[in-house]
């Protein structure tokens, strides 16, 4: 045990024992003279004895005693914190520990997901934990499970509306008042809070992220944070894991966004004719994206690329087949309901609508400084009489092409007479 801080030095210690010894003269002198003259030896010597007992008591209780109980006191307390965090540690290991052992179990993505969700409120570590996983097929990211009732009503959005996701790194907030705050998670809260968001990653993309939040202005501890990385890393491991076999489960996903690659939309087109659904492909690229990589960098051009394929997820109906090539051109493959059909649907003219709207927001953002300026050309081709996927798309690649031709900054479709 540590010694207080009046005898950790030799020096200290002599003055007090010497400070001791001259109270103790002083005060023998002073009784003797002012207060025991007419007392006898014996009772004089009892009155000094008291005197100096009483006063060097309180010195020693002051100086030694009391410092002494307060360390000890102290180590106490510490020990027993040292004690709590052990046990605390002791919890998690174990808990983790079962956690493995049942996803290890688990025979399904379905029952990975069950299986996360029911150790979601043993973690117990902020008011709200919300599990969030980019949907297989669509590569939409849904809301999955929670420690307790989500409250808000929940719309699939793109990964790419959660920072999070964008970063590839855990992030936290003190509040999502913040004009910085991930937009998936402000829009998941009806009042402001403070939460950490960690993606899910697995086979190099993204497969969902991990919310959870607090107090506004007391973000969740470090340690609260490893614990959520902790989960965050076993679901997306399970899940990949899942996914990698079965047919659901893309094996080629481009790395910068995330989505499928070319191959998967030209296997959905295919279907679609061997089926004869009607369907429409689109083949949509930033204009001069080689040349923006060239004078900006490779980052700038990927950023682009990331915001734009948020942008198509967000804007397509569900359902709808997006994907992207290595050359940074996007691809879509998208159902469309017969003229004279009673379910409603999407027709030709409203996905036309849709990636206009996604050329405007792409213009729309010129100007805006933080970036360079770009624009997006497009052609879009129906599958009604094409005799095979190659051909479908090489129509669509044509239409892309006529546009850029044009200008650029364009949706072409057969109809149009430029």
């Amino acid at each position: 045990m540590a010694l207080p801080p009046t005898l950790r030095s030799p020096a200290r210690a002599t003055l007090l024992v010497l400070a001791l010894l001259v109270a103790t003269a002083a005060i023998s002198v002073l009784a003797n003279k002012y207060l025991l003259g007419d007392l006898s030896d014996s009772w004089a010597l009892a009155v000094t004895a008291l005197l100096v007992v009483t006063i060097g008591g309180s010195l020693l209780t002051r100086f030694v005693t009391w410092p002494l109980a307060s360390r000890r006191v102290e180590l106490f307390d510490e020990s027993q914190n040292s004690e709590t965090a052990l046990n605390h540690d002791e919890h998690y290991r174990q808990q983790f520990a079962q956690l493995d052992h049942e996803l290890a179990n688990a025979g399904s993505e379905g029952q990975v997901i069950e299986v996360l969700a029911s150790h979601l409120n043993g973690l117990g570590l902020s008011d709200l934990i919300e599990l969030h996983v980019v949907n297989a097929h669509d590569d939409t990211l849904e809301f999955l499970a929670a420690n307790r009732k989500a409250v808000l009503p929940y719309r699939p959005a793109s990964p790419w509306d959660c920072k999070a996701a964008v970063a590839g790194t855990t992030l936290t907030t003190e509040s999502t008042n913040n004009p910085d705050a991930c937009a998936h998670l402000t829009s998941r809260v009806a009042t402001a809070v403070s939460a950490v968001s960690v993606p899910l990653t697995a086979q190099g993309g993204i497969l969902g992220v991990l919310h959870a939040t607090g107090p506004e202005g007391d973000p969740p501890t470090a340690t609260a944070v490893i614990i959520l990385e902790g989960f965050a890393s076993r679901a997306a491991l399970n899940i990949a894991l899942q996914r990698s076999s079965t047919e659901a489960w893309r094996p080629h996903i481009d790395p910068v966004t995330s989505l499928p690659t070319d191959d998967d939309v030209a296997l959905v087109a295919s279907r679609a004719l061997a089926d004869k659904r009607p369907q429409v492909v689109g083949w949509l690229s930033i204009d001069d994206l080689a040349q923006l990589e060239a004078d900006h960098g490779s980052e700038v051009a990927r950023s682009y690329q990331r915001w734009l394929a948020s942008l198509l997820v967000s804007l397509f109906p569900a359902g709808s087949t997006i994907g992207a090539r290595a050359d940074g051109d996007f691809l879509l493959a998208i159902d469309i309901t017969p003229n004279g059909a009673s379910t409603p649907h999407s027709d030709f003219a409203d996905i036309t609508n849709r990636l206009e709207h996604v050329r405007l927001a792409v213009e729309q953002r010129q100007g805006s400084g933080t970036l360079p300026d770009v624009t997006l050309s497009a052609g879009l081709v129906q599958s009604a009489g094409a005799p095979s996927t190659v051909e479908l798309l090489a129509h669509a690649r044509s239409a892309l092409d006529h546009a850029r031709k044009s200008g650029g900054n364009k949706v072409v479709r057969p109809a149009d007479p430029s």
